[in-house]
């Protein structure tokens, strides 16, 4: 895990925006997508609002802070690219010692405590990511074309159970497929450009 390092917990504690301080975040949750949702022949794009999104950051190879995660999240670890499903979330591997924890949309506080209460005394970083993150559902069979448009990336290789962090349309997005869906990730200040630029590559694939 790159920079310092800090007891489980501690950066919550010491770095939380106040409440009073974060009213234009909050209006930034519910409305992430200005003109709303994109609706096509065969293609649709909506904020996935019911997702709560939590990062867990453990010091590579460390077995007994994995150890205690996998315990508390009912499932073990996956590898950088792999997607499991635990107890009350999905764990999706970004990168050696990093994985995203995707749950239902009020499981944020419950699970970022369950983690810490199973990691404490650990080195270890758990860092709600509801509100800085977007999360975009691509839905429909003109998904993959759109998709196609903007990365590189092999989407026919990328299977529910698997994850991809990659570029597309010129920033980075994490990959989470789904039975019927896509879900993409990305820093919440881009959720409109992606918006836009689905918009307007669907138009030439639907």
């Amino acid at each position: 895990m790159p920079g310092r390092v800090f007891p489980c917990g501690w950066y919550r504690r010491h770095f939380t925006t106040r409440k009073e301080r974060a009213s234009m975040t909050e209006l930034a949750w519910q409305e992430p997508l200005r003109g709303g949702a994109v609706a096509r022949d065969g293609f649709r794009l909506a904020a996935a609002e019911d997702l709560a999104l939590v990062r867990l950051q453990l010091v590579a190879g460390n077995a007994d802070a994995e150890g205690r995660a996998e315990a508390a999240l009912g499932a073990a670890l996956p590898t950088t690219g792999g997607v499991v499903e635990g107890s009350t979330c999905r764990v999706a591997g970004r990168a050696p010692g990093d994985w995203l924890l995707i749950a239902g949309g009020s499981e944020t506080a419950s699970l970022v405590q369950t983690l810490e209460t199973a990691l404490a005394g650990s080195t270890a970083a758990v860092t709600p990511a509801t509100d800085g993150q977007v999360a975009l559902r691509l839905i429909g069979p003109a998904r993959d074309r759109v998709l196609a448009r903007g990365t590189t990336l092999d989407l026919g290789r990328l299977a529910p159970g698997q994850c991809a962090a990659t570029r597309f349309a010129g920033v980075p997005v994490f990959l989470v497929p789904e039975a019927e869906a896509m879900l993409l990730l990305a820093c919440r200040s881009l959720a409109v450009y992606l918006r836009d630029w689905c918009d307007a590559a669907s138009a030439d694939c639907c």
